[in-house]
């Protein structure tokens, strides 16, 4: 029997193969995005389940792993993988892990216990809708719309300026960049947990928060808002805004 240190294991994850797990397909793309730029892919992923709150990447890392390590018995079945962009609209049932490599401009939907992780970005006219509890992950920017009904890790390591529709009980959002988007309920406000690494406008803040949220807490890099701990302006028991520093556009302006 192979042996495996956990050492090899994390080496080999970073530097991975690219070949495909189950189900895959080459998008229309005529040039995939490279074996290393999907490697890059697969360790922002894996760093977003090494975090504590939420549902996470489970499916996907272990996928990972098994290219890593050689192991084939420990591969997950479920996995779709798209090699390039998604241009047409692709529908996949409850516990599908699908993995596309390039960018989203169709409409994508993912069923209950899913995940899906996008190496490009959602471009706008693109969508992704998810029905139960799923994990999604993108790697450029969200342009188009991301459509959620129940618990839901939405993590963009790009800029959010399209349109988040927020599912119940809760959502995790994580935003490497800005967020300049909409996001609201699809049918009932219930929690929201957001992270923003860039910068969030108190417009965008204060137009999430009229949606009366059962629970709204931001952490925010940067913003127009003074550093500081900021009530919400539906009241002060909902939750919470936090800002590290100050927007430097205004900061140079005072």
């Amino acid at each position: 029997m192979r042996r495996v240190t956990l050492a090899s294991a994390i080496v080999a994850l970073l530097v991975g193969s690219s070949a495909s797990l189950g189900q895959s397909s080459r998008g229309t793309n005529s040039s995939p995005p490279s074996a290393e730029a999907w490697d890059r892919v697969k360790l922002a992923v894996a760093l977003e389940s090494a975090k504590g709150e939420g549902p996470r990447f489970y499916r996907s890392v272990r996928c990972w792993l098994a290219q890593a390590t050689g192991n084939a018995a420990s591969r997950p079945s479920s996995l779709v993988e798209i090699e390039g962009d998604l241009t047409a609209p692709r529908e996949f049932p409850d516990g599908t892990a699908v993995h596309i490599h390039g960018d989203v401009s169709a409409p994508l939907r993912i069923g209950q216990n899913s995940e899906a992780v996008i190496g490009g970005s959602l471009a706008k006219g693109g969508s992704v809708a998810s029905s139960g509890i799923t994990v999604i992950y993108i790697h450029g920017d969200l342009n188009g719309t991301v459509s959620l009904t129940s618990m839901t890790y939405l993590a963009v390591r790009g800029n959010v300026r399209g349109e988040i529709q927020t599912g119940t009980p809760v959502l995790f959002l994580r935003v490497g960049g800005d967020l300049e988007g909409a996001v609201h309920p699809k049918e009932k406000a219930a929690a929201l947990y957001v992270s923003v690494r860039g910068h969030a406008a108190a417009a965008v803040l204060r137009a999430i928060d009229s949606h009366h949220y059962i629970q709204f807490n931001a952490a925010v890099a940067a913003s127009d808002l003074p550093p500081g701990i900021h009530p919400l302006w539906s009241g002060p028991f909902g939750g919470f805004i936090a800002v590290e520093g100050a927007d430097p556009v205004t900061s140079a302006l005072r």
